[in-house]
């Protein structure tokens, strides 16, 4: 199939799927405007750039929640003791050079085996992978810093997380 993700991409394919990095900010702070209109006459009537930024927004703009963003930071309070925090952050910058930048993948992919075959917009994965565990190292360095909070508390305050994050992208994503 055309434009297959089994299937080598041009330079000029990977420069046009590559992760805006304007996209990229979308990871901190989401998109909460409403819903971009999607009228079935807009695909005939339109500009078609207009169309093609409207289909690229939404392709490539990011969110994974801006709470378990914060907490991740207080993940760096470990990253001259824990090698896992190190490797994580080290994951996340490979994984933003290899989606946004079409010079260092297509550099990348002549070099590794195997990686010829792969589209460089689906490393963002990599980041989504990445922050469940940096949020868990991040949570317990910011429980290490209050020691006196018994289990039933960090309980309820780790529901209490679970809840603001689903509500925020239950809210975000039902602009989709």
């Amino acid at each position: 199939l055309p434009d297959s993700h089994r299937l080598p991409m041009t330079y000029d394919q990977l420069k046009g799927n590559c992760v805006s990095w304007s996209a990229l900010k979308g990871l901190i702070y989401p998109y909460y405007k409403g819903e971009i209109t999607w009228q079935i006459t807009d695909r005939y009537s339109l500009d078609p750039e207009y169309m093609k930024y409207k289909t690229m927004f939404f392709r490539n703009y990011l969110y994974f929640g801006i709470l378990p963003f914060l907490i991740s930071l207080f993940s760096v309070m470990g990253i001259l003791k824990n090698r896992l925090v190190n490797f994580l952050y080290v994951v996340i910058v490979f994984s933003f050079l290899c989606a946004a930048n079409a010079d260092f993948y297509s550099a990348l992919r002549n070099v590794i085996p195997g990686f010829k075959l792969l589209q460089n917009s689906r490393f963002v994965e990599l980041y989504s992978y990445c922050v469940p565990f940096l949020v868990g190292i991040g949570l317990m360095n910011l429980f290490g810093l209050f020691p006196k909070i018994t289990s039933k508390q960090k309980i309820v305050f780790t529901t209490i997380i679970i809840l603001i994050t689903s509500i925020d992208l239950i809210h975000f994503s039902s602009f989709y």
